[in-house]
């Protein structure tokens, strides 16, 4: 990746993260399928739409679902910052299993 590429991705995370701390937010958006109905064990659908309204091409966002793999960008330029917003988010109510994203993170190397 070049260094404007770089520059361009880090400052990405960078408004991620702090559009987050700002709006207090739980944890990080990203596009997500979206909860499964326990009736019909489905997923309802897709969210696709889950950026920053401010900067984002699509306006109409939807912010009720953060999502642990949210923070692997952020593990990328910062292990340390990316690992504490993905813990932050898979110790909350009714998130996926810490066992099972815990065996992910090993498998991909972020932990020594």
């Amino acid at each position: 990746m070049t260094n404007s590429r770089s520059r361009l991705f880090l400052n990405g995370e960078r408004a991620r993260t702090c559009n987050s701390v700002v709006t207090k937010s739980p944890g990080l958006y990203a596009s997500v399928n979206n909860s499964t109905d326990p009736e019909t064990d489905t997923i309802i659908g897709y969210i696709s739409p889950a950026g920053i309204p401010s900067i984002a091409s699509q306006k109409d966002q939807y912010h009720d679902v953060v999502t642990p793999y949210g923070a692997y960008p952020v593990v990328l330029f910062d292990k340390a910052v990316g690992l504490a917003w993905w813990r932050n988010m898979v110790i909350g109510k009714k998130m996926q299993s810490k066992c099972l994203l815990h065996v992910i993170f090993f498998g991909l190397g972020l932990f020594e």
